[in-house]
């Protein structure tokens, strides 16, 4: 028979779903997958002990599977692997999974009554999410502000959860996006889903009152987002360039050549955009809400209940001061560094290791 310390070491298979990735190569959730994922690959291969304990898979829900991804049909083929671990990132838990189920929570909104989708919409996938947490062994949160708002709506998950943050190093994505033509200078960044949540309009009201500024908004349209991008066009016009994707050395030029990138969110479970873009010295203007706070307490916040004045003084006296400027996005460059894929990959090996424990 197997002595504990034996079977504690024994190497587990790690399938992680990339499916957020694959639909979303340009979100926040999509891309911190793909960027665990590498970063995991990564580390088994260049560190024994982590090599000695785990194998990394990339999989994929549904009929079609992405490049170097496995077709399991929604996982069932796995189900008898008793010895396994699955990770899941977008709210998505099988319940016929024979091993140990670890999920990655990234926003709680979706759990309460909110403005940000639709109501019938929330209450078919609310219960969803619910039966998704119950079935995880382990869950991860981006932030601890997450992880307190996941604690409040179901306080007995409280102690099966933590937090992990995200890493900032841009990824050479194999999923083919959009490239922009070059923007009218000057501008403005905002970048993320286009959905109520976002904000995205807020930012364009309160900044148009600048009258040589123009925008690029790069994201996809989420819920009522057309509506959103048609209220754009109208108001806005030429001043706007909207975007659906970007591919990564067009997303870099886009920060590098900014007046500065805006994230105007009501609500936010991590905002990978603000570090990514502060990774390539951009000055980051957030939205005061708890998790922008958390992560980046160094960038300048702006509330969003004044009607955009504070946004619009903050962008003014960066442009008036060009030192300023710069001085601002080297200390957000700096700040950015603690971020790294390789910190997140080990913060999910601890996850891991708890699991088996």
């Amino acid at each position: 028979m197997m002595s504990p310390s034996a079977v504690a070491v024994r190497r587990a298979r790690v399938y992680l779903d990339l499916t957020p990735y694959v639909r979303g190569p340009s979100t926040g959730i999509g891309r911190s997958a793909y960027g665990t994922y590498l970063a995991l690959e990564r580390l088994a291969r260049e560190d024994a002990s982590v090599a000695a304990r785990y194998e990394f898979r990339a999989v994929q829900r549904g009929s079609e599977a992405g490049a170097a991804m496995e077709n399991l049909g929604w996982w069932r083929s796995l189900r008898g692997e008793r010895g396994a671990i699955l990770h899941t990132f977008d709210h998505k838990m099988p319940p016929f999974w024979a091993g140990r189920r670890l999920l990655t929570f990234h926003d709680a909104w979706t759990l309460w009554p909110n403005e940000y989708q639709d109501e019938k919409f929330r209450a078919r996938q609310a219960p969803k999410l619910r039966k998704a947490l119950a079935r995880a062994h382990g869950i991860v949160t981006p932030t601890r502000a997450v992880a307190a708002d996941l604690a409040r709506v179901l306080p007995q998950l409280a102690a099966f959860v933590e937090a992990v943050a995200w890493g900032r190093e841009n990824l050479d994505a194999p999923v083919a996006t959009e490239e922009a033509s070059p923007a009218a200078k000057p501008f403005v960044a905002i970048v993320g889903i286009v959905e109520p949540r976002k904000n995205t309009l807020y930012a364009i009201e309160s900044l148009a009152r600048l009258p040589d500024l123009n925008f690029v908004v790069v994201g996809a349209p989420g819920f009522r987002g057309e509506e959103i991008f048609a209220q754009i066009r109208a108001r806005f016009g030429a001043r706007v360039r909207c975007v659906r994707s970007l591919g990564e050395a067009a997303r870099r030029r886009l920060y590098a050549e900014a007046e500065a990138v805006v994230l105007p969110s009501k609500d936010e479970g991590f905002g990978l955009v603000s570090v990514e873009a502060a990774a390539e010295g951009a000055r980051v203007l957030l939205s005061d809400i708890p998790p922008f706070r958390e992560i980046l307490p160094e960038a300048m916040a702006f509330p969003l209940d004044d009607g955009g004045n504070r946004l619009l003084a903050m962008l003014t006296a960066l442009r008036n001061d060009p030192d300023r400027a710069k001085a601002y996005g080297s200390v957000l460059r700096e700040a950015s560094r603690r971020f790294t894929w390789e910190a997140t990959a080990r913060g999910y090996l601890s996850a891991y290791d708890r699991l088996r424990a």
